[in-house]
């Protein structure tokens, strides 16, 4: 049994929630924490955990309206971790918000292997 991790939405923090038994991880809101890498780091150790035992996929929604260098490095490494077990990635971008596709693919272009999926969402 893998812990539920989960964070409130905070002013500089997204909304985030981990749930390895059920396969879900959620990112939403602004991600631009003064230690982008402290506030990743209880997920990262969760997210190795998962991979000694992981579901079927892990179903990935990243629906973020902005995020600083910091977390693009901490997102990457992060994503590295999903080349371990079956994922899918949504990521989520308002219509017009061509830096956060452009983000994506380029994640996406990276990554190789990993499956994502462009979802426009409203704000």
């Amino acid at each position: 049994m893998i812990e539920v991790l989960e964070y409130p939405k905070g002013e500089k923090t997204p909304y985030l929630l981990f749930d390895g038994n059920k396969g879900i991880l959620k990112i939403e809101g602004r991600c631009i924490p003064e230690f982008a890498k402290l506030f990743f780091e209880e997920l990262n150790i969760l997210i190795d955990k998962y991979a000694e035992k992981p579901q079927e996929i892990l179903d990935v929604t990243i629906n973020l309206e902005y995020f600083n260098t910091g977390s693009a490095k901490e997102l990457m490494t992060l994503f590295f971790k999903f080349l371990k077990f079956p994922v899918k990635i949504t990521w989520c971008h308002e219509k017009k918000d061509e830096d956060m596709i452009d983000a994506g693919k380029d994640f996406e272009q990276i990554l190789k292997t990993v499956l994502f999926t462009y979802q426009i969402v409203e704000r």
